[in-house]
């Protein structure tokens, strides 16, 4: 009796460390969740625009677009872009926080944020999509994309059946509006950049990685949601025509656009660029198995990890370590997308040195870049100059970073109660059984921590997200 008592006990003392330490809000077994939360809330403080904090009703539960020191707020509200990258921040964060005191905060806030997502939609010879602001007469694919990336993390997060119609919504709109079907030269593919009415000079010029590069991903993963495999074959064609068009083979880096009227390749070469593709290319291979992609995805990591990072010596971690480049480590945007694609890398190939090298740079920026009085991040990683004004789209993108890179083995691994559902269920199960006191025999303090090392093999498969 006395060694069941202790047994009994033990297997309390276990469940409840397990289920506590990362209740408490402060998450003190997460180092870089922890910095996301302390930095999401900064952010929101100033640039959300939550119940009554902003007199302009139309701005509120939307992200404002800058903050300037003194101020009690930011200033309006920004365009559909900015607001698709922080919805899908505010996802990210309410899927990390699940089971505890800060997931309703975030969860909220996805919500109404996405319930604002329908002022922005306008029609254009009968295609409905996106516009920069509510009721603007402008409309860029890529906007567009990255808003329906929002709301893809956002659809993983709750599940709503709106949702998932607005990603439909976007993903038709780029077919159609973007023209992709007609196959228009050069290259007999890809999608258009915009399609504003056509007294705008901007209008089906261009066809721009910026756009197509996200569509590949935006088809992939509703076609996984959805299992149309009408969807998957817009992927395919679209990545393809990419790789003919878009993709400088030398350098295995990706050109910014083609202009239709003049035939002539903006070579320009920034990190989210080849970060889409990457994303596209690593989604693709997860999904069809064919080895071309995997291949593609191998050269594309290695070459933007190659380009847009080098050594360091960081005095604030007293190490060399590897960081981003100081030419583009002011766009915290561009380095989420590419943060984006080297994690969906790691989840086909389980190759996680490139997020080891982005931790280490989130963590360098953490002890020198925080602005003291706004908690806000500054721009410029490895340098030391102030700054006075912060976007939204800055700071979000920041917290993006930190919670993507909170369990992918490059420090701070994930408290267990966020890991996959199927892995948890494991564990719940021996929990439920131990407390109806059924099957007690050998439900032992080893048994219950092999269901934890049981979710953390799942956690790595699944590339540190519950799916």
């Amino acid at each position: 009796m006395k060694r069941l008592q202790s047994f009994i006990l033990t297997i309390s003392l276990f469940l409840a460390v397990g289920s506590s330490a990362f209740a408490q809000g402060s998450f003190p077994d997460n180092e870089l969740l922890g910095y996301a939360d302390t930095l999401m809330t900064a952010a929101m403080s100033k640039l959300f625009n939550q119940n009554g904090s902003s007199s302009n009703t139309a701005a509120q539960y939307q992200w404002s677009d800058s903050y300037k020191r003194g101020d009690a707020k930011g200033n309006g509200n920004t365009t559909i872009w900015p607001q698709g990258f922080g919805l899908a921040t505010l996802a990210q964060m309410a899927m990390a926080t699940q089971g505890t005191n800060r997931y309703n905060t975030y969860r909220s806030a996805a919500n109404n944020l996405t319930n604002k997502f329908p002022n922005h939609i306008m029609t254009i010879n009968g295609i409905r999509g996106y516009s920069v602001y509510g009721g603007a007469q402008h409309r860029f694919l890529d906007d567009n994309a990255w808003a329906a990336l929002g709301l893809l993390d956002a659809y993983e997060m709750y599940r709503r059946s709106a949702t998932l119609n607005a990603i439909k919504m976007v993903a038709d709109y780029m077919v159609n509006a973007g023209r992709l079907l007609e196959k228009d030269p050069p290259g007999g593919g890809g999608m258009y950049w915009q399609d504003s009415p056509a007294n705008d000079t901007n209008t089906y010029k261009t066809k721009n990685v910026a756009n197509n590069g996200p569509a590949v991903v935006i088809f992939c993963r509703y076609f996984k949601i959805t299992n149309d495999s009408t969807y998957l074959d817009y992927a395919k064609m679209t990545y393809q025509w990419l790789y003919d068009t878009l993709l400088d083979k030398s350098k295995w880096l990706m050109w910014d656009n083609i202009n239709v009227e003049t035939n002539e390749i903006n070579t320009y070469q920034a990190p989210y660029t080849t970060g889409a593709m990457l994303h596209a290319a690593s989604i693709l291979y997860e999904i069809t198995g064919e080895q071309a992609y995997k291949t593609h995805a191998d050269r594309l990591a290695e070459a933007a990890f190659q380009r847009w990072f080098e050594k360091y010596n960081s005095p604030a971690l007293g190490k060399t370590i590897t960081i981003v480049k100081t030419e583009f480590n002011t766009h915290s945007d561009d380095m989420v997308v590419l943060l984006r694609g080297f994690e969906a890398y790691a989840k086909i190939s389980g190759d996680r040195h490139y997020l080891t090298a982005f931790a280490q740079s989130m963590r360098h920026i953490w002890k020198t870049r925080r602005d003291a009085e706004t908690g806000l991040m500054n721009y410029n990683w490895t340098g030391n100059a102030t700054q006075d004004e912060w976007t939204s789209l800055s700071e979000t993108g920041y917290v993006e970073m930190y919670v993507r890179l909170r369990s992918r083995n490059a420090g701070g691994r994930r408290p267990f109660h966020t890991v996959c559902h199927r892995s948890r269920r494991h564990y719940e199960v021996g929990r439920r059984d131990y407390k109806q006191r059924r099957t007690l025999l050998g439900r032992s303090v080893r048994w219950l921590r092999r269901q934890r090392q049981h979710a953390d093999f799942h956690l790595r498969r699944e590339g540190g997200r519950c799916l």
